[in-house]
């Protein structure tokens, strides 16, 4: 499962460097981690769910202050 959860996390690290190099190496190790994940374990619809939770944890962090600043949550 960890594998999922570190190809989330690259995933999501790649995506805060949209446009640049540094992006396409995230991606390309994230395809390959999940790749390798997939042909390890035997429940991947839970690990595809934590290597998903774990990139948009990190991809989107910028949603929780637009939330609290321009829709007046708190």
């Amino acid at each position: 499962m960890i594998l999922f959860i570190l190809s989330g996390v690259f995933l999501g690290l790649g995506a805060l460097f949209p446009e640049s190099y540094i992006c396409l190496a995230f991606f390309i190790l994230s395809a390959l981690l999940f790749k390798l994940a997939v042909d390890r374990c035997k429940r991947i619809y839970i690990g595809s769910f934590l290597s998903g939770f774990a990139f948009h944890l990190i991809a989107f962090y910028w949603l929780f202050n637009t939330v609290k600043v321009f829709g007046g949550l708190h």
